[in-house]
């Protein structure tokens, strides 16, 4: 086997290195072929010549499903026929080249054919609307220079208070928070802010002045955040819908993740991964699991072919959203429905106190029964024993929840999975907010102004913002904020003043 086909390393130090799949060949692809002592050709590819485990057969399977053999001839300077002695396999990278090469001629006729009708129209339009054109140039005109005198006052209001420069304002990755509108509006760019403010708040900035008195009092500038749990906070339109939900792919086999911390979970199946710990590959090491997920992805994963319905459990593709559905439930474990087992269980258990709920006296929190009850209720007395995880570190309140992040964590167990799609969750919790983003279902309302939400925590933060509730205190001018990430970038505003 070609040795610099399989050269990627996962390990929690540098002296402890550990094989585990296979890595992108980025050299030249120009280089001298080499079947000195090749017997087989079932594991080489037919357009590259490489010798690789990770072939697809190009007249069966996913080749066959993808019409490689049409591709090739179509493309490429050679012929292969089913009947063929030569290999007739390729390898990842050649198939995904092949793909995008196919797509991108499509894509290539498709737009000449768009660009010269288009042109064809503003030629025509041209010879019709030189006058019209004169009298909108000038209308426009007019209302840009309006435009640009209300804007050119914000900016001189948030480079002097904010301490920003032009180039801070303009940047993406700046999101202006407008606090006085009861739904709290964010604006990741200045124009659509400004545009906010001459619809929503015109009687209240008439001048320079009440602008400035406006964005002292209302307005808040943070740095464009995207966690995992806003990604899993992503509405869809109602009814069952195509979300564009981001993918995270294992390198060791089928599964795939719209989370990067379950992707790293789940390579514990594989090898012993620990971020905590830090994680060389490829002569970096890495210390959270977005980078870590980043670089997988990126150096050591070859994507399957864009398809809209693939199981995330084994890269199953169905025709439609509906096959994909049956084959989830057909070859992978799906867990009954838990209401009714908690229904059958209390019929059948009436005096078994492990599945009666019990409420914590001094706090009303409610748990699943009263022995998890009393164990939470010694963080009243200050008496809670601390559980160590010998892998990582960390601490945990009991020793149930010390094993679920073992289970989860450090074995990779991910047990609950999405009927729609296949993926898989550490817990039922979280995949039932997530299988919403394929149902549509929203059963969380807010009582205030009836909007509805997929998870009872969004449905929270968004009642914080009704009854005004800002957790948040800036310890050097007491203002407060409803979100941390604006308070850590209000702080670096007392920091530019100095």
């Amino acid at each position: 086997m070609n040795n610099s086909t399989e050269q990627i390393f996962i390990v929690n130090s540098p002296g402890n290195h550990s094989e585990i799949g296979p890595q992108k060949n980025s050299e030249n692809t120009s280089s001298q072929v080499n079947l000195e002592n090749v017997e087989d050709f079932s594991n080489v590819c037919r357009t590259c010549a490489t010798i690789t485990e990770f072939v697809i057969p190009i007249f069966m399977g996913e080749g066959l499903q993808n019409n490689l053999a049409d591709k090739i001839r179509k493309h490429l300077p050679i012929q292969v026929l089913e009947q063929d002695v030569l290999p007739r396999v390729v390898c990842y990278q050649c198939a995904s080249t092949l793909l995008a090469w196919h797509e991108l001629v499509q894509c290539c006729v498709q737009a000449d054919k768009a660009l010269k009708t288009r042109l064809a129209v503003i030629q025509h339009n041209q010879k019709n609307s030189k006058h019209e054109a004169g009298e909108n140039i000038h209308k426009e005109s007019q209302a840009k220079s309006r435009k640009l005198l209300c804007v050119s006052s914000i900016k001189k209001v948030l480079t002097e208070y904010f301490k920003l420069s032009d180039e801070d304002l303009d940047h993406s990755g700046l999101e202006f928070i407008c606090e006085k509108c009861d739904n709290e509006s964010s604006f990741q760019t200045l124009q659509s802010f400004v545009e906010h403010l001459k619809l929503q708040h015109k009687f209240e900035i008439k001048d320079n002045k009440s602008v400035e008195n406006f964005m002292k009092e209302y307005v808040s500038i943070v740095e464009m955040l995207v966690s995992e749990d806003q990604i899993a906070d992503l509405e869809p339109e109602k009814g069952m819908v195509d979300v564009k939900i981001p993918r995270f792919y294992c390198p060791f086999c089928e599964n795939a993740f719209s989370s990067t911390t379950r992707l790293i979970c789940h390579l514990n199946q594989h090898v012993d991964v620990c971020i905590e710990k830090g994680v060389a590959c490829c002569d970096n090491v890495y210390k959270d699991t977005k980078s870590f997920a980043v670089h997988l992805q990126e150096r050591h994963v070859n994507h399957p072919p864009n398809a809209t319905n693939i199981c995330q459990s084994c890269g199953f593709a169905a025709e439609d959203s509906q096959q994909l559905q049956s084959h989830v439930s057909k070859e992978h474990y799906v867990e009954k429905d838990d209401v009714n087992n908690v229904k059958e269980r209390l019929e059948n258990h009436d005096r078994c106190q492990k599945y009666i709920p019990a409420v914590c006296p001094e706090c009303n929190k409610t748990f699943s029964n009263k022995y998890n009850m009393l164990v939470h209720m010694k963080s009243h007395n200050g008496t809670t024993e601390k559980f160590h995880c010998n892998r990582c570190n960390k601490t945990y309140k009991s020793q149930a929840s010390l094993k679920f992040h073992q289970k989860v964590s450090h074995e990779g167990i991910l047990s609950f999975l999405c009927s729609y799609c296949g993926e898989a969750f550490p817990s039922r919790v979280e995949r039932d907010v997530h299988t919403r983003i394929h149902s549509g279902k929203k059963p969380y309302t807010c009582k205030y102004c009836g909007n509805s939400y997929r998870a009872k925590n969004t449905l929270d933060r968004h009642v914080e913002i009704h009854l005004d509730i800002r957790k948040y205190e800036c310890h050097i001018c007491s203002k407060k904020f409803r979100k941390r990430t604006h308070l850590n970038y209000h702080l670096t505003t007392h920091k530019r003043k100095k």
